[in-house]
C-alpha cells in the first residue's frame, strides 16, 4: 500500500512537503508517496525511512506523470540488504517532464531508477550513497541527454552493482556528460558505469550545484525554472525518424510523438529550429495525436473560469471579510447596555445595511458558480463529441480516447458516480502493461481509485506477458530450449532443458514482429504444450522470458 498516495490531478505545482515518513517492516507497507498521473506537483523536502528492504519498494514513486518535481527529499533505509532488484529510493514510470533534483539517498538497491520513455525529464544535483545501482536506466527508458547536471555519487556500488547503469541499446546516443569535480564531499564522476559511452566528460560545461542554485541554496528556493519550448536532441531524433529502428516500440515511438506535436503545437516558433520540425508537425495534422492534444487542451481547459468573473470573485472575497468584520462590531454595539431607541435602531439598521451586502455578494457567487459549472457541463459535453469523432488504429489511441470519454462524463462535469460499464472499461484499460497500453493506463487506474482504492495493479507481470522486462535487474544466463514439433502443423511443445526457477512467460512472434500468442510456463515445468491451429503457415520466433529478461529464444515453423 501506498501512505500517500496522489491521483490524476492537476493545478500550478501542488505541494507534498515537509512529511516524515516511517515504513513498517511488513509487506503492506511498500510505498511512501506515490504519485499517479497527476500534474504539476511539488514532492519535496520529505524524509522518509525505510526498514525493510524487500518489503519497503519505493521512496517516491512517479506513474505516468506531467511537469512534476521531485527535490530535496532524504530517503534512507536502515536495512542494509540490498537484494530486491526493483526498490528504489525514487522511481520514474513514463510521464513527461520530470523534475528530480538535489534529492539524497541511502541504502536503497536503486537510487534513481527510471522505467519506459519519459521526455524532457532534468535529473540534477542528486546525491546517490550506497547502493547497488545509483543511477538505474531499464531497457525501455528514454529520458534524453542530460548535460553537466551535478549528480553526487559518494561510494563504490554495494556488491556487484554498478554506480550507474543504463540497459536501453540505444544508451550512448543519450548521454550524461560531467564536469570532472568533487561537489559536498561527493564525486560527479559515479565510481563505475555500464555503457562505457553513456557517461562522457565536457571541459567546457559548469556542474549544476543545489548550493548555488540562482545564487541561493535551491532547498531553500523551488520551483526551479525549465525551459517547456526548449528543443532537445531527442526531439530531433523523433522529427528526423531517427527512432524507427528495433529497440522503440510502436508505443514509445507514439508517445514521444505525441509529446512533440504538443511542444511544437504550444511553441509554434520552434518548428523553424530544424529543417525536419515543420515536416514533422505538418505530417501529424488531421491525426489521432493532433486530436488527442486539442482534447487534452480542452480539458484542462474546463477547470478555468473566467478571467473577470474570478477576478470579481476574489473582489467579493475581500468584501465579505471586510462585511464580516463590520457584521461582528454592529453585534458588540448592541449589546451596550446604556444605548437610547435612536441609537440602538441605528445600529440595528447598520446591522441589516452589512447582513443585506452580505447576503448579495454570497447570492452573486452562488450564480457565478452555478453558471461556471452549467457552462463547464456543456464544455465537457462539446468536447466529449469531439473525442468520440478520433479514429483510432491501435491500442494505445483506442485507450486514450476510452478515458477521455470516461473523464469527460463524469469528472469533468463533476459527477462523482461511475456506472458499471463505465467501472468495467477502466479496470480493463487499468489491467494492461503501460508500455503497451500507454500513459493511459496510468488515467485509468487514478480514476478507479476513485471506485475501489484498494486494488493494486503488478506491472511486472502485466508486461512481462507482454515481451517487457520493466523490474530493475540484470540479465542472466540462457538456458536451452526448443519447440518440438518443428515444422508444427495443430499442436506443438516447447521443451526447457532445466526449469524455470519462477514463472515464466513463452512468447511467439510473426514474421511481421507481432505477438501472436503468450503463455505462462509455471515455475518448475519443463514441458508446455499449446496449439497453433489457429496460426497461418509461415515462419514464427519465440521467446521465452522469466523476470530477469530473455532465457531463451528460437525459431518455429508452421505447416498445416
Amino acid at each position: 500500500m501506498s501512505i500517500l498516495r496522489l491521483a490524476m490531478s492537476c493545478g500550478l505545482l501542488w505541494p507534498k512537503r515537509n512529511n516524515a515518513i516511517f515504513y513498517l517492516a511488513l509487506s503492506p507497507s511498500r510505498i511512501g508517496i506515490d504519485l499517479l498521473a497527476v500534474d504539476d506537483w511539488l514532492v519535496a523536502d520529505n524524509a522518509l525511512y525505510m526498514q525493510h528492504n524487500t518489503f519497503n519498494l519505493y521512496g517516491v514513486n512517479l506513474n505516468g506523470c506531467r511537469r512534476t518535481e521531485v527535490s530535496c527529499n532524504a530517503i534512507t533505509s536502515t536495512d542494509h540488504n540490498l537484494i530486491n532488484d526493483r526498490q528504489a529510493a525514487i522511481r520514474n514510470f513514463k510521464g513527461s517532464d520530470p523534475l528530480i533534483s538535489c534529492n539524497e539517498m541511502n541504502w536503497t538497491t536503486n537510487g534513481l531508477l527510471f522505467n519506459g520513455e519519459t521526455p524532457g525529464t532534468d535529473v540534477r544535483g542528486n546525491k546517490m550513497r550506497k547502493h547497488r545501482w545509483g543511477l538505474h536506466l531499464g531497457n525501455t527508458a528514454v529520458i534524453g541527454t542530460q548535460e553537466v547536471k551535478g549528480n553526487l555519487w559518494y561510494f563504490p556500488p554495494v556488491g556487484s552493482g554498478l554506480g550507474a547503469l543504463n540497459q536501453h541499446q540505444d544508451a550512448d546516443l543519450y548521454p550524461f556528460t560531467y564536469l570532472p569535480a568533487i561537489i559536498s564531499g561527493g564525486n560527479t564522476e559515479p565510481p563505475s558505469w555500464s555503457p562505457q559511452l553513456w557517461f562522457l566528460v565536457d571541459l567546457l560545461g559548469s556542474n549544476y550545484e543545489c548550493i548555488s542554485d540562482n545564487e541561493g541554496d535551491y532547498c531553500s528556493q523551488f520551483y526551479a525554472e525549465r525551459c517547456t519550448g526548449c528543443l532537445t536532441e531527442l526531439d530531433e531524433r523523433v522529427a528526423s525518424g531517427e527512432i524507427e529502428n528495433n529497440p522503440y516500440t510502436a508505443e514509445t515511438r507514439w508517445a514521444l510523438e505525441g509529446d512533440l506535436y504538443k511542444k511544437l503545437d504550444d511553441h509554434p516558433e520552434l518548428r523553424t529550429a530544424h529543417p525536419d520540425l515543420e515536416d514533422f508537425y505538418t505530417e501529424l495534422q488531421g491525426s489521432a495525436i493532433a486530436a488527442f492534444k486539442g482534447v487534452d487542451d480542452a480539458q484542462i481547459g474546463l477547470y478555468d473560469l473566467d478571467a473577470n468573473v474570478a477576478e470579481q470573485l476574489v473582489l467579493n472575497r475581500e468584501q465579505a471579510d471586510g462585511l464580516a468584520v463590520q457584521i461582528a462590531a454592529a453585534i458588540d454595539a448592541l449589546t451596550e447596555p446604556n444605548l437610547s431607541a435612536a441609537q440602538r435602531a441605528a445600529a440595528l439598521a447598520d446591522l441589516n445595511g452589512y447582513r443585506s451586502a452580505l447576503s448579495q455578494l454570497v447570492a452573486y457567487n452562488t450564480s457565478a458558480l452555478h453558471l461556471a459549472s452549467t457552462s463547464k457541463v456543456l464544455s465537457a459535453e462539446s468536447v466529449k463529441t469531439i473525442n468520440a469523432a478520433i479514429g483510432t488504429s491501435a491500442l494505445i489511441e483506442a485507450n486514450q480516447k476510452a478515458v477521455n470519454e470516461t473523464h469527460l462524463a463524469t469528472i469533468g462535469k463533476d459527477v462523482d458516480e461511475f456506472t458499471t460499464a463505465q467501472a468495467e472499461a477502466l479496470y480493463e484499460i487499468a489491467n494492461q502493461c503501460p508500455m503497451t497500453g500507454g500513459n493511459a493506463v496510468f488515467k485509468a487506474r487514478a480514476m478507479y481509485q476513485l471506485i475501489d482504492g484498494s486494488v493494486e495493479f503488478d506491472d511486472v507481470m502485466l508486461c512481462l506477458q507482454e515481451g517487457f522486462v520493466i523490474k530493475s535487474v540484470l540479465v542472466h544466463g540462457a538456458i536451452a530450449a526448443s519447440v518440438l514439433p518443428n515444422p508444427a502443423d495443430d499442436r506443438a511443445t516447447l521443451v526447457l532443458e532445466q526449469p524455470l526457477e519462477e514463472p515464466g512467460t513463452f512468447m511467439l512472434y510473426n514474421a511481421q514482429g507481432s505477438m501472436v500468442m503468450s503463455r505462462v510456463v509455471p515455475k518448475d515445468a519443463r514441458r508446455l504444450e499449446f496449439g497453433t491451429t489457429e496460426l497461418a503457415p509461415g515462419l514464427y520466433h519465440f521467446t521465452l522470458r522469466s523476470t530477469t529478461g530473455a532465457v531463451a529464444s528460437g525459431k518455429l515453423a508452421i505447416n498445416h
